[in-house]
């Protein structure tokens, strides 16, 4: 009889312990689909987006950058604040600089048709078809003659890249 209570405690624990281990396991196996669908959402974002950067040029004297990127995907752009833009060039001293080069310090004008027709609908969110043209004022002139790269970043990780010359 002593046996038979042992034995009923030892299954109860058991049972107990197996029921802890399994929900346990559903709860993480809940975690994990949910951020499987939060990055199938994100991929499917990313491949609806695309940016082309039909123009760079820079100011006369060499320091400021203009950037005209056309939104040539399916999803509205906004959030400026969160975007990225770098820019990899040489000075007039011909050293090498790599600058990130944060909102606030770049401007930005949305056009329907760059540089004549200005948005008038919905502003201040690059919707598809529009152009934005990034002002990016650089630390230090560029040099002559130099091959140049600036890259731009949007929040969801869409990213275009391509060289200017001086």
């Amino acid at each position: 009889m002593e046996n038979a209570i042992s034995g009923l405690i030892i299954i109860g624990v058991l049972m107990l312990a197996m029921l802890g281990i399994s929900q346990s396991a559903i709860t993480t196996q809940a975690g994990v689909a949910e951020a499987a669908r939060g990055l199938q959402a994100r991929l499917a974002e990313q491949a609806r987006t695309n940016l082309s950067a039909p123009s760079v040029a820079l100011s006369g004297p060499g320091d400021t950058l203009y950037i005209t990127l056309k939104n040539t995907g399916s999803v509205k752009l906004a959030d400026f604040a969160h975007w990225d833009v770098i820019v990899q060039y040489t000075d007039t001293l011909f050293s090498s600089h790599i600058d990130w080069v944060p909102y606030g310090q770049w401007t930005r004008q949305i056009y329907a048709s760059a540089p004549t027709t200005l948005e008038q609908w919905e502003p201040d969110i690059l919707n598809p078809g529009e152009e934005v043209v990034i002002i990016v004022p650089l630390m230090f002139t560029v040099g002559s003659p130099t091959v140049n790269v600036v890259t731009v970043s949007t929040p969801n990780g869409v990213a275009v890249t391509t060289t200017f010359n001086r």
